[in-house]
């Protein structure tokens, strides 16, 4: 089962064990998933009123725009996992003959290579979703502003953690 798929206790529990993953990649990438969310309310509390009559049609493109992150984000946990599992299974691999050596390099290469990717790719999407976090505040429902707030930090929070990975 996929961790997004799972009650958000059992996923606190995983994350609190022992098991080296999930760690704090797929934290950063279902913080940032959480800001992209935060904006979807927002622009949700808003469709449909009379008084953000005038701005509809910018709150559904941001609308879409946050879905769209949510769901690279939610990917992206995913992906931080495999890819820990990935390079966890390179460096045990056989080292006892010099082929062995050079084979494991060579899978290591290719497992930090991926596993490097990852961070990089959930810090690009908080930024993105940073991006929609200002325009929601300003346009959105004026009751939810404190919302777009919280979701701006959510993003930080992953593109902050993001980088540590």
């Amino acid at each position: 089962m996929k961790l997004v798929d799972k009650p958000v206790t059992n996923f606190l529990d995983e994350l609190a064990s022992n098991a080296p993953a999930p760690g704090g990649g797929s934290v950063a990438a279902l913080s940032g998933a959480l800001g992209a969310a935060l904006v979807s309310m927002v622009c949700n509390l808003t469709l449909g009123k009379k008084a953000y009559a005038d701005v509809q049609d910018e709150i559904s493109d941001l609308l879409a725009e946050s879905e769209a992150l949510r769901e690279q984000l939610t990917g992206l946990l995913e992906e931080d996992v495999k890819a820990y599992t990935g390079y966890s299974k390179a460096a045990k691999m056989p080292r006892g003959t010099e082929e062995e050596k050079a084979e494991r390099q060579v899978v290591m290469q290719a497992a930090l290579k991926v596993a490097t990717d990852v961070p990089l790719s959930i810090a690009e999407t908080a930024v993105k979703v940073m991006d929609l976090c200002m325009p929601a505040a300003e346009k959105g429902n004026k009751w939810a502003v404190s919302d777009a707030g919280v979701a701006v930090l959510m993003a930080e929070a992953a593109l902050r953690s993001a980088a540590l990975n």
